[in-house]
């Protein structure tokens, strides 16, 4: 295999090294994506060591090494071994010793790795283990809701550190830097609120957090904060403790590392997958390997956060000599041109021109042909009313504009990466998000062309309308919502909303022979659904009484539209050992009462997101006819005229159910 090999100060050599031998509980990663630690790479090809500048690393450094920052594909299992299969997508979670990541394989211990699920990318994980340990360092300041916190530092640690700090209820995060260009580059990501360290002026925070590790960092942080600072930056130089912040009582600690486990695993799946984390942009350059030192210079001139390398395909242009290469760097931020439908800000949209990554060795580029709107959940963002997943906007939050948002499309491939051996060009598929540069999200669906991860990626069966797929993350919400309880044949299931979701959570309820009743407040929407479906028109029939003959046999609710009131209408009727399932956006004051479920046993479903299972589940309802999409279509627009979809959509006169945005003429 090949690797990478930092032989001296400023010298590196592309080496053939031997294949690792996996041991027990051992597992041999093929990585599909590497990224730089600054610290670490700046340091080493500087000819200094990580901890104490004084001293130089012994030369030459094992091989592979620094990289740590790994995310590829389980290729190898050693005995032992029952956390992971050949196949499975990981990411790395520590330093792997003697050697490095930066080659084409490397043999992990299981608790070195994460399992990673379909709907995050390898670009998304590659730096997990620096989020594992700005997550730590965070834990370290307790609970951050209702506190202020400063962040010193807006290289990768400290743009993690803003948004998950937000993420987990800090009512203030405000993020510092001396770099003008790390200041806008953070301040157009629109995660939080940056500014120059010479702007705080006399404002305080609870708590400091600093990735600095500068003295004059830290030092800087102590004197705007109250009550704890947490020192993440390796420390360079002396602090003073000064008495006043005795008297406080301010509490000072450095970063603590500890082993992690499957809980803390979780939760860096969720930050990612439902909170909206953006780790994408730490990712602002593509190099080769021949090109390793201009991108460590890059990293020394602060005009790149990470860079990031693709192991199988970014050694073939490097020989076995010392690397020098004439080739530039190339910057994630620049690429393809392309079109999308863009929120510029509250209830502004316009279709423009957008700047498109180059696809990466494991990624399609699609030429889309439709995109399904899904109302509810882009409406949402459109008026600010959420700023990331799940996440609702807070007075104070900075707004996440311009973003491209939507989640599904189908078109045709037009190029594969090099790894890509499912699909080939001219295969007609579903996808869900394509990367985009320039936005406040670094991807969205209603984009094309699209630069999608093949994990995202279905095809489509042969001589079958593609439009019926283009929803198909919203029909498979509707799927899971009606197949996640449990029901008999027969047994009475209720449905709020006779919106898409409540459309598609009902015919999978029917098909899973339930006797289904669908609460909706629009008689044009009921009368799409089957004669089986009983319906309730709610603005003429109170819910309770359409459902009196039920009273007490009402095995599951499914609510679809985040009407609290009407589960609490619904709740004294449902049986015991009943089910509800809450797929309604809730916002910030949407509080279900468990206590009250538990008088009657009641499970509670609280669904989101998609997987592959059920995704593909979906499609397969879709194909055999049971999942309906095309009767659902109520509008067609061009996606020139896309401004005017969503006048329609956010016009309370008019009615619409299914959107679609057709992208040829």
């Amino acid at each position: 295999m090949k690797a990478l090999q930092i032989v001296g100060a400023g010298q590196f050599r592309i080496v053939d090294a031997e294949m690792p031998n996996i041991q027990d509980h051992q597992v041999l990663v093929e990585i599909q994506m590497v990224s730089t630690c600054p610290r670490w790479d700046m340091n080493m090809m500087a000819g200094r060591d990580m901890f104490n500048y004084d001293e130089a690393p012994e030369y030459p450094l094992p091989i592979g090494f620094p990289g740590h920052e790994m995310a590829g594909v389980v290729k190898a299992v050693g005995p032992g071994v029952y956390r992971f299969a050949v196949g499975d997508r990981v990411a790395a979670l520590e330093h792997i010793v003697p050697k490095g990541a930066y080659a084409q394989f490397a043999a992990y211990r299981e608790e070195e790795l994460i399992k990673l699920p379909d709907s995050i990318t390898l670009k998304q994980a590659v730096s997990f283990e620096l989020l594992k340990c700005v997550v730590i360092g965070l834990m370290q300041l307790g609970d951050l809701r209702g506190k202020s916190l400063l962040v010193s530092g807006l290289g990768p640690a400290g743009i993690l550190a803003v948004q998950v700090a937000r993420l987990w209820g800090a009512s203030r995060v405000v993020g510092i830097d001396l770099s003008e260009s790390r200041i806008q580059y953070v301040r157009n990501l629109g995660i939080g609120t940056v500014m120059h360290a010479n702007e705080l002026q006399d404002v305080r925070f609870d708590l400091g957090y600093d990735c600095v590790g500068a003295a004059s960092s830290i030092q800087n942080v102590l004197s705007h904060v109250n009550e704890h600072v947490v020192i993440f930056g390796v420390l360079r130089g002396d602090i003073t403790y000064p008495e006043n912040l005795w008297a406080r009582g301010t509490k000072l600690e450095s970063y603590k590392y500890r082993p992690v486990g499957p809980r803390d695993h979780q939760l860096l799946i969720d930050l990612v997958v439902n909170k909206g984390l953006n780790t994408e942009c730490l990712q602002t350059h593509h190099a080769s390997f021949a090109d390793y030192g201009q991108a460590v210079e890059l990293l020394n001139r602060q005009e790149a956060i990470k860079v990031f390398f693709c192991p199988q395909t970014d050694f073939l242009s490097a020989g076995d000599h010392p690397g020098q290469s004439a080739a530039a760097c190339r910057q994630g931020r620049t690429g393809m041109k392309g079109k999308g439908v863009v929120f510029t800000g509250r209830l502004k949209v316009s279709y423009q021109d957008v700047d498109i990554p180059e696809p990466l060795a494991d990624e399609v580029v699609i030429d889309v042909e439709h995109s399904w709107i899904s109302i509810g959940t882009e409406s949402s963002f459109l008026r600010c009313d959420r700023i990331a997943g799940e996440t609702p906007y807070r007075e104070g939050d900075p707004e996440p504009f311009p973003q491209i948002n939507g989640y599904q499309k189908v078109g045709v491939i037009v190029a594969a990466g090099v790894q890509v051996q499912e699909f080939k060009p001219g295969d007609r598929v579903f996808a869900t998000m394509g990367r985009v540069n320039g936005m406040a999200f670094p991807s969205g669906g209603h984009v094309s062309p699209a630069v999608t991860h093949v994990s995202q990626v279905w095809k489509l069966p042969q001589d079958v309308n593609a439009e019926a797929y283009s929803g198909m993350v919203l029909t498979q919400v509707g799927y899971n919502c009606g197949s996640r309880p449990d029901i008999r044949a027969g047994a009475c299931a209720v449905v709020i909303g006779d919106g898409l979701v409540g459309q598609w959570a009902a015919h999978t309820l029917l098909h899973r022979g339930a006797r289904v009743t669908v609460l909706g407040r629009h008689d044009e929407r009921l009368n799409l659904l089957p004669d089986r479906v009983a319906k309730v028109n709610t603005r003429i029939t109170r819910a309770a009484d359409a459902l009196h003959e039920d009273s007490g046999a009402i095995a599951v609710v499914v609510d679809t539209v985040g009407s609290l009131d009407s589960v609490k209408a619904l709740q004294p009727l449902m049986k015991h050992n009943s089910h509800l399932v809450s797929a309604g956006f809730l916002g910030n004051e949407g509080m279900i009462d468990i206590q009250s479920l538990r008088a009657q046993e009641i499970t509670l479903h609280s669904p989101s997101g998609w997987d592959r299972e059920r995704m593909d589940a979906t499609l397969q309802g879709i194909t055999e006819g049971w999942l309906p999409t095309e009767p659902l279509i109520t509008h067609r627009y061009p996606v020139e005229r896309a401004e005017e979809a969503w006048a329609l959509i956010l016009d309370p006169r008019q009615s619409c159910l299914g959107v679609v945005l057709n992208w040829k003429s």
